[in-house]
């Protein structure tokens, strides 16, 4: 399982990547317009983005325009092996991080409930917290296939009460991808031809 996750990552990344900037920034709108009409994402009190790193669906006309509308604004940061979300009032001040991805410089961090194993039963999570997941690959059943460190995949395990929507474009949306136990699904994906 492990060497097909590697190969799909691999050949996920290289049709992402090989996009010409042009069709990855229409697609980057259009997803951008999905989110800005949005139910969830007008109600959601608190949203979690990323910063994109190169041919990553750009959110940050979303993430601008969540601040012009007062919502709070969480961007990550690693911290070893764990991420945290960090609040931003602003898209200025950033700086390159772990895996040359920006991250956000000082703020407060997201906190969150974190429930144990025992007490999560499948509660469905409130409609104040969402997060948007980037990904090398989704699938139908909405599996995420990360960049293979597993840094979502931790925090997001100990957050059920977050709304989690899986960002990409659909050449990066696979009918069934190879999904370990560990491995969280997403209650969404949003790409350039709509919301699902």
């Amino acid at each position: 399982m492990m060497e097909d996750k590697k190969q799909i990552r691999a050949g996920r990344r290289k049709e992402r990547d090989s996009l010409l900037d042009g069709q990855a920034r229409a697609w980057s709108d259009a997803v951008n317009e999905h989110l800005a009409g949005w139910e969830l994402f007008q109600k959601a009190r608190s949203i979690c983005f990323y910063y994109p790193l190169g041919k990553e669906v750009d959110l940050l006309s979303a993430a601008g325009l969540a601040l012009a509308l007062g919502k709070e604004v969480y961007f990550p940061r690693t911290e070893g092996l764990r991420m945290e979300f960090y609040q931003v009032t602003d898209l200025e001040h950033f700086k390159e991080g772990n895996f040359h991805v920006m991250e956000p410089e000082g703020g407060r961090r997201l906190e969150v409930f974190r429930v144990q194993e025992s007490e999560r039963d499948g509660e469905r999570p409130p409609k104040g917290l969402l997060i948007l997941v980037p990904g090398v690959a989704f699938d139908r059943q909405k599996q995420r296939l990360g960049y293979g460190k597993g840094y979502y995949d931790r925090y997001l395990s100990d957050i059920p009460e977050a709304v989690k929507a899986g960002i990409a474009y659909e050449c990066q949306i696979a009918e069934r991808l190879p999904a370990e136990e560990q491995d969280i699904p997403m209650d969404y994906v949003i790409t350039e031809a709509g919301i699902w």
